[in-house]
């Protein structure tokens, strides 16, 4: 047999096994197959949530513990524009303006549009997972009359 025959033989090869290998940071596994000999493949994280609103809303909170955001979408449904931020807290901000909570990420939403942001890898959240509409793009600043319909994905 040659190299080439074995090393390919090895890369496409996968094991049967009805318990799973346990398996330790950093270490090898091999491919699994169930009973029938197809490729065990998991597509996403079980532990994966929604949180869909009941109603139009200028602010949302997504988790109020630590988390990971995979993706945020929605419309504004306004008559003005309006930036939806997003913040690493357990509770929605109040007030705003200087020196106020930064927000991680800033998505500007036109009157009557929709907006999404995807992180197919998740984000990191220490605190919670928050969500506003804010006046200004730069700093936070409640936009009260904001009316946002926003769906989140998160662990």
């Amino acid at each position: 047999m040659g190299w080439e025959k074995a090393i390919f033989n090895w890369l496409g090869a996968g094991r049967y096994n009805p318990t799973p290998p346990t398996l330790t940071p950093g270490s090898l596994g091999e491919l699994q197959l169930d009973a029938n000999g197809s490729l065990k493949v998991r597509f996403a994280d079980p532990l994966v949530q929604w949180v869909d609103p009941m109603s139009l809303a200028s602010s949302g909170l997504v988790k109020s513990s630590a988390g990971s955001l995979y993706q945020l979408f929605g419309s504004n449904e306004g008559y003005s524009k309006t930036w939806v931020q997003i913040f690493d807290l357990s509770s929605v901000p109040e007030g705003g303006g200087e020196g106020g909570p930064v927000p991680r990420f800033t998505i500007p939403v036109e009157a009557n549009s929709t907006f999404s942001l995807e992180l197919p890898r998740g984000r990191s959240f220490t605190n919670g997972i928050v969500w506003v509409a804010s006046q200004y793009a730069a700093s936070y600043s409640p936009d009260y009359y904001a009316q946002i319909w926003a769906n989140a994905e998160f662990v």
